[in-house]
């Protein structure tokens, strides 16, 4: 598993970005959406079982 957070920030962060951004079209709301996203990994890293990849649990269930 990922040693913390900032592995995971940098792994994903422009794949998140390029995600988000395809739906909103919006700079500034991408980027509150992605902070948003990273928030909610910090709070709900524990919740990760190993049922999926760390990045469908990225990208589905958080962001």
């Amino acid at each position: 598993m990922y040693r913390d957070i900032e592995d995971l920030y940098s792994e994903y962060y422009q794949e998140l970005y390029k995600y988000i951004y395809l739906m909103t079209l919006n700079k500034y709301d991408t980027e509150d959406i992605l902070h948003n996203t990273f928030i909610k990994v910090m709070k709900g890293i524990k919740s990760f079982k190993n049922q999926s990849t760390i990045k469908t649990w990225l990208f589905f269930n958080r962001s």
